[in-house]
């Protein structure tokens, strides 16, 4: 990958499409059900905890994917070993899958070859073993790319393969950089819950 300055002027450059349709989220029904009412499209835990394209006190950043498989595999890296391995099925924490409805106007897609191309980034980029490189308290390539990108003007989130489902695709939205006409909201048919970022 490109050091940083080269990379900010690469991403001010380059072409990022709009996103809109389907989206997917899995969220643990403990950690759903712990905040009165449910909030569905809390965005603070990535950047408490750390997560592959958020950094420990990043912004605030939604993870959907674009199938409820992958977002289960996301959420909880058991669930493949689930359908792997049907004799020993281990439990998984009760969890609750939600579609959300999204409308971006700009994405960074690293799902685009061309695109991993012109910043450089490699597959061992970025699926970099980003925990333990935390831990290790060595830089992770995901953390320097989206600070990069977080700082685009205009760029709100980055479309990336997901590690976990070898089909999946997954997509990181930086909430605080919504604005209208582009959101996401819960697509609730029951109406139990509901969301909106931002807000009507």
């Amino acid at each position: 990958m490109h050091e940083k300055v080269k990379l900010r002027a690469l991403l001010a450059k380059l072409t990022t499409p709009p996103i809109e349709g389907i989206f997917y989220r899995s969220i643990p029904a403990g950690a759903l059900y712990k905040l009165d009412p449910p909030q569905p499209l809390w965005s603070l835990g990535p950047g408490m905890s750390g997560q592959r394209f958020t950094p420990i006190g990043g912004p605030p950043a939604l993870y959907v994917a674009e199938s409820p498989q992958t977002t289960l595999y996301e959420g909880n890296a058991l669930a493949a070993s689930l359908f792997a391995h049907v004799a020993t099925r281990p439990a998984i924490p009760a969890t609750v899958t939600i579609s959300v409805r999204v409308r971006l106007l700009h994405v960074l897609d690293l799902t685009d070859a061309s695109v991993m191309k012109a910043l450089a980034l490699t597959e061992v980029d970025l699926f970099c073993p980003w925990k333990e490189l935390m831990i290790k308290g060595l830089e992770i390539p995901t953390h320097t790319l989206a600070t990069v990108a977080y700082g685009i003007s205009g760029l709100q989130g980055i479309r990336f393969p997901s590690n976990q489902d070898a089909a999946g695709v997954n997509l990181v939205i930086w909430t605080r950089k919504l604005k209208s006409p582009c959101y996401v909201e819960v697509d609730d048919p029951s109406g139990t819950l509901w969301q909106r970022v931002p807000k009507a």
